[in-house]
């Protein structure tokens, strides 16, 4: 199995960020186009970003303010059953945020691109919690 792992300073408070992956409007500020608005554990949640992109995950784990869980359900090949982990620490100023990504059946190209997106959506992320940025949609293309 293969594995993505970051880490990222936010000076935001843990709420703040634990919003930012947990609520539609949320996710809407960084992630998909659409996002479902119940991340309770065990709920199936939809992040749509288009006709051909419309992804499925179960929230197999969360603890408000410390870390949300989805096990991609419906997703593309490569995506499909991968289990994507957020870990909030707090620290003196701000927390740290872990994303991980686990599960990968293979290190292709798809695996070492998912790799800099998040890199790229995790950047998102830091500006929604810390100063409300909403990147609109349209501008999140990083290819």
């Amino acid at each position: 199995m293969n594995h993505i792992y970051h880490d990222l300073i936010i000076k935001a408070t843990a709420h703040q960020i634990y919003k930012a992956l947990s609520t539609k409007e949320g996710m809407e500020a960084w992630w998909p186009k659409l996002a479902s608005d119940n991340y309770n554990l065990g709920n199936e949640v939809q992040f749509y970003f288009s006709e051909e992109y419309n992804w499925k995950a179960e929230v197999v784990a969360c603890k408000p303010n410390h870390h949300i869980h989805f096990k991609m359900t419906e997703a593309d090949e490569d995506w499909t059953n991968t289990l994507l982990k957020f870990e909030i620490f707090e620290k003196e100023v701000g927390c740290i945020l872990q994303l991980s990504h686990l599960n990968w059946l293979e290190n292709n190209h798809h695996f070492r691109r998912t790799n800099y997106c998040w890199a790229f959506y995790l950047k998102m992320i830091k500006d929604y919690a810390e100063q409300q940025i909403i990147v609109p949609f349209e501008n999140r293309s990083i290819f």
